[in-house]
C-alpha cells in the first residue's frame, strides 16, 4: 500500500498506519523533497518507534540516504530549493552516508564529489551501484 506522506501533513498521526505494515518502504526520489515530506508529517519518531516495535525499514536511492546521518553534500545531485527549508539531519538508522548509483552514467561523478565533501568532513560512506543492495541489522535505542 502506497502512503502519501503529505496526507499527514496537518495531523501527524502516522504511527498506527505504520504498525498495518511488516516493511516501511521509502522510494526514491528528491532526497531533500522526501526528508522534508518526512518533517512536515512528524514521521520521524513515529518511524523510530515502529521500527523498535519490528518492522523493518527498507529505501531505495532518497529512501536510502535518508536513513544516514547527513544529507549535506547531496545537494549536487538532487536540488534542495524544491522544498523551502532543507533538512539536512538524516535519520540516524545508519552511521554511514548511502552513496545510492554508484558509477552510474546519470549520477557517477557527482557523488564521487559528495564522497569527498562527506569524507572530508568525517563522515564514513558506503557506495551501492543499481546492481547491489545493502543489508544491515541494527537494534535501535
Amino acid at each position: 500500500e502506497e502512503i502519501d506522506l503529505r496526507d499527514y501533513y496537518l495531523s501527524g498521526d502516522i504511527y498506527l498506519k505504520f504498525l498495518e505494515f511488516d516493511v516501511v518502504w521509502l522510494n526514491g526520489g528528491n532526497t531533500y523533497s522526501l526528508r522534508s515530506a518526512l518533517a512536515l508529517s512528524k514521521a520521524e519518531a513515529p518511524l523510530k518507534k515502529t521500527l523498535k516495535s519490528g518492522v523493518i525499514y527498507g529505501g531505495d536511492s532518497a529512501g536510502a540516504i535518508v536513513a544516514g546521518p547527513t544529507l549535506k553534500y547531496f545537494d549536487n545531485v538532487d536540488d534542495t530549493t524544491v522544498v523551502k527549508n532543507p533538512v539536512y539531519d538524516g535519520l540516524g538508522f545508519v552511521d554511514y552516508a548511502v552513496l545510492p548509483h554508484w558509477n552510474s552514467e546519470e549520477y557517477g561523478e557527482s557523488l564521487k564529489e559528495t564522497e569527498r565533501n562527506l569524507t572530508n568532513n568525517g563522515y564514513n560512506t558506503v557506495r551501492i551501484t543499481n546492481e547491489e543492495y545493502l543489508f544491515f541489522a541494527k537494534e535501535l535505542k
